[in-house]
């Protein structure tokens, strides 16, 4: 008897072959109707999308990619042919992450727009976008200089103007580090074998990187409003982060979302220093409904959640349409 995954292995191979991918972006992704797959593209579930991602190939030619968000307003995104980044930005919005695209829109909207969003590991600052589109000062803190170009550039294409970009390294003390920048940026970290664990082709490139404390910054930079989200991607050196942003978090008691990598060497630290500050930790699921998976123990990072990405908050019970699971 063949076995399930056998049989999924097998169309998936025959599905997303290179043939196909080919037909695919010469039928949908050209200029005639690069319009209409964006359309159908920003309105489609999330198995549609997985399939459309898997399929498309970056076309030959500039255009704008009109990104759709949850109150129908819309990001302009310049896709570049020469910028594979500008591309996979346009699709990622949707596609990437869409329980955490739903939980930061919910927590967004319960917010008032005077506090802040703090953005850590910003990369092409995905995740500032919809904050900016509310109006919500943005600070976004990213150590590879070569991604502030294209988030300018977007940010200023859409008017968004209350927002900072930093060039420096978050962690738990100040001074300099080397930084290590992955071949597609996405694995960029203080770590290199991390760094260099990145499957796409290219070398890891190092370079020297000023070191900070989201405490220290805030207070050097008199940065009086209270944050109300902090966002964390940063590959690993995520309890450092916490570490140096403790008085801020005790003090503002934000919702903090973060990616715990499941190899992260200090995961069970993050878990226990916040805990001891009364924040529960949720796993964000990429179901068609949002649903937060409640984390007991820092084994259940291990646990194949489908997901790297994690909740933790001080009064998640009285957030509207999620889904909460004690598993």
């Amino acid at each position: 008897m063949i076995e399930k995954k056998s049989i999924r292995n097998l169309i998936v191979k025959l599905l997303f072959n290179d043939l196909t991918k080919s037909l695919f972006s010469l039928m949908f992704l050209n200029k005639l109707t690069i319009g209409i797959f964006n359309y159908v593209f920003e309105n489609s579930p999330g198995f549609l999308l997985e399939v459309f991602v898997r399929l498309s190939k970056q076309p030959d030619f500039d255009f704008i990619w009109k990104v759709l968000l949850s109150d129908k307003s819309k990001v302009f995104v310049r896709v570049q042919k020469n910028n594979p980044q500008s591309f996979q930005f346009a699709l990622s919005y949707k596609w990437h992450d869409r329980g955490l695209r739903k939980l930061e829109t919910i927590l967004n909207d319960r917010h008032d727009k005077n506090s802040i969003f703090i953005d850590i590991g910003a990369n092409l600052g995905l995740r500032s976008v919809y904050s900016l589109s509310q109006g919500r000062k943005t600070f976004l803190f990213e150590p590879n200089p070569k991604l502030r170009k294209f988030t300018e550039s977007l940010f200023n294409d859409n008017n968004f103007k209350n927002f900072v970009i930093e060039n420096v390294c978050l962690s738990n003390s100040s001074g300099s580090s080397r930084f290590y920048i992955s071949s597609s940026s996405y694995l960029s970290s203080l770590d290199f074998e991390h760094a260099a664990s990145d499957q796409t082709e290219g070398n890891v490139e190092e370079i020297n990187v000023c070191k900070v404390t989201l405490d220290d910054y805030l207070k050097t930079n008199a940065v009086t409003e209270c944050p109300c989200i902090i966002k964390i991607d940063v590959e690993g050196h995520e309890y450092e982060v916490i570490e140096g942003a403790s008085l801020t978090i005790n003090k503002h008691r934000p919702f903090l979302l973060i990616e715990v990598l499941r190899e992260s060497p200090k995961s069970d630290l993050l878990f226990k220093k916040l805990s001891e500050i009364s924040y529960n930790c949720y796993a964000i699921l990429n179901d068609s409904s949002l649903t937060l998976v409640l984390i007991n123990d820092p084994e259940q990072f291990k646990v194949n959640y489908s997901t790297d990405n994690y909740l933790f908050a001080p009064e998640v019970e009285k957030l509207s349409g999620v889904n909460l699971v004690n598993r």
